[in-house]
């Protein structure tokens, strides 16, 4: 579960905290479910990172990037 206010994605395994910019990109790829976003690869590398088996963020090769 997402919780965009408090800036942290809760999961079965416990709270992960997010920063600002993480925040930030995580509320983009929401809002715009199944459209492609640019952000830089260092900000998806980060969050898909702490979001590892929790949510799958998507390439679109040359575009940007997506979630389902």
């Amino acid at each position: 579960m997402y919780d965009e206010e408090n800036r942290i994605f809760i999961t079965k395994n416990g709270i992960i905290k997010l920063t600002y910019g993480e925040n930030y990109l995580l509320g983009l790829l929401f809002h715009n479910r199944g459209k492609v976003i640019n952000a830089s690869y260092r900000d998806i590398h980060n969050l898909r990172k702490k979001l590892k088996g929790e949510i799958e963020i998507k390439t679109r090769m040359s575009r940007g990037y997506y979630i389902d």
